[in-house]
């Protein structure tokens, strides 16, 4: 009877669960639309085509960013935070065993499939990944949208590109203000605007920042100064930033939700185990309810995707892919 009740209330973890996972991607739809990935393109197919074997796969795929130690520190370099070697294998070594516990503790029945708790390493690595890539384009959308409002206004006091440069470059931060110093090196050795901006534009890979200086290498051209696009660019990439802090507030309030199920989830056979032993070792070797855990598992870990994924959505990528 005790077995049944359990079963019951763990499908019904299993439905609430499914029942967020649709919140979260009919929410993520209506913000995002599928884009074609980099990846995918033909030079980068035709030279993944010959790779075999398990490697070959993950890279096929772009599934090899993940686990691979290089790739995930040279990424975390990107966003000015680098993961240390200390730090990566101290973060993968504990997030084995928190995968080795899981695994023994949810799926007793299921022990010979140990060895997959060093999944539990590449996620807690590659969850400190997204950390220092939420926070970073959090700040850098705040600081680009502040050096380009300022260089709207100064390019029409101005009227050159030199002197505006000059007198935004003191009032700006860190790393934008390096950027734009080497920009500054970069047009006083008598290169083009597209030349000086070409590294910070695939740096922050921003549309708005990318249209920006754009538009000033035409007026440099043109010699008009008017600024009035300038402006608009700017005003969009501060609008982009303020939407991000709107969506970093809701993203907290779903993520109460996902917490409570998950919680609710991982703390279920606690009360079998205080009611009565035998109890908790029937649902402890129970080949069924580690199955039904397994289907709780993905469908937590799928919302949580899902909820980060949409977390730093850049809403300028789908209207350019619109666009198109």
């Amino acid at each position: 009877m005790n077995n049944t009740l359990l079963i019951v209330l763990l499908m019904l973890i299993a439905v609430f669960g499914y029942g967020v996972t649709t919140m979260i991607i009919k929410a993520g739809s209506k913000a995002r639309k599928n884009r074609l990935n980099v990846f995918l393109s033909a030079d980068v197919l035709s030279n993944n085509t010959n790779l075999k074997g398990i490697k070959g796969y993950l890279e096929r795929k772009n599934l090899i960013r993940f686990i691979s130690r290089k790739m995930i520190i040279e990424e975390s370099e990107k966003y000015d935070s680098k993961i240390s070697v200390t730090e990566f294998i101290s973060r993968f070594t504990f997030g084995t065993v928190i995968g080795f516990v899981f695994i023994y503790f949810y799926f007793h029945s299921f022990v010979y499939l140990m060895p997959l708790g060093v999944i539990g390493g590449f996620v807690a690595v590659n969850m400190k990944l997204h950390k220092i890539k939420k926070n970073y384009i959090e700040l850098t959308d705040s600081k680009l949208g502040i050096y380009m409002s300022s260089m709207a206004t100064a390019i029409s006091t101005f009227e050159n590109l030199k002197g505006a440069l000059q007198s935004v470059i003191p009032s700006l931060e860190q790393p934008i203000r390096a950027d734009v110093e080497e920009a500054m090196q970069i047009l006083g050795e008598g290169k083009g605007v597209r030349n000086a901006f070409q590294k910070m534009n695939e740096k922050y890979d921003s549309n708005e920042l990318k249209q920006f200086h754009h538009q000033l290498e035409i007026i440099v051209k043109t010699g008009n100064f008017d600024n009035e696009t300038l402006r608009n660019l700017a005003f969009k990439m501060m609008d982009k930033a303020t939407y991000r802090r709107d969506l970093k507030s809701a993203h907290r309030s779903v993520s109460k939700t996902w917490y409570l199920f998950a919680s609710l989830s991982l703390l279920m056979p606690v009360p079998f185990m205080v009611v009565s032993f035998e109890n908790f070792m029937a649902v402890f070797d129970s080949k069924i309810l580690s199955l039904v855990y397994l289907v709780v598992l993905i469908t937590a870990a799928l919302s949580y995707w899902k909820l980060e994924k949409l977390e730093i959505y850049d809403p300028s990528k789908d209207n350019s892919a619109t666009n198109a």
